[in-house]
């Protein structure tokens, strides 16, 4: 059978309408707003924290699925935590990962809402949360905590193996010679 003539245009069209659409449900004209919405809050809060925040609670509210909607929780959060409101950051760490649980900052905002969980005496929920961490995602800062963080939960479970394990990790990120030396006494201790 013979395509008809101008079939291969018409393929090629129908191809680019798709890729479009596509765009604009991975990455198209609603990223491209949240991104200016994101960058225009980081701008304000530069300048002046409060209308900054207040700019990044706007991105959660007018533009909750938003690429960058996950950012700016995450960014309030730690407005949040800085300021004492431990609640008020929870809730946005919360919201982040109900609405973007795969998002590019859902490691960063498990890691800070798990530390949040195990300063309030909630192993449980803190070695829930961080079940989905994925370590190696997470820029060095934030791993060297998710390291200390691992082992802290295994020492809240009893863990000594496992606690041992994230010790060694945590020795091996230390730049520290006080640091070194503390985490190297913690594993005496469970030798």
């Amino acid at each position: 059978m013979r395509a008809a003539p101008g079939a291969g245009r018409g393929l090629a069209l129908a191809l680019l309408v798709a890729g479009l659409v596509g765009c604009q449900t991975q990455g198209g004209p609603g990223a491209i707003v949240g991104r200016r919405a994101y960058t225009e809050a980081l701008r304000i809060l530069a300048s002046d924290r409060e209308a900054g925040a207040a700019a990044l609670a706007g991105i959660l509210a007018s533009h909750p699925e938003s690429l960058y909607a996950d950012d700016a929780a995450l960014k309030l959060a730690e407005l949040e935590l800085a300021d004492g409101r431990v609640d008020a950051a929870t809730a946005h760490l919360q919201w982040a990962l109900e609405r973007h649980p795969r998002g590019d900052k859902s490691d960063a905002i498990r890691l800070e809402l798990a530390g949040i969980q195990l300063e309030r005496s909630d192993a449980a929920a803190a070695a829930e949360t961080a079940r989905g961490l994925r370590v190696s995602l997470l820029d060095p800062d934030r791993r060297r905590a998710a390291h200390r963080l691992r082992a802290e939960l295994a020492r809240a479970e009893g863990d000594p193996a496992e606690e041992l394990r994230w010790l060694g990790r945590v020795r091996a990120d230390q730049d520290d010679p006080g640091e070194a030396a503390a985490v190297e006494e913690r594993i005496d201790e469970i030798l």
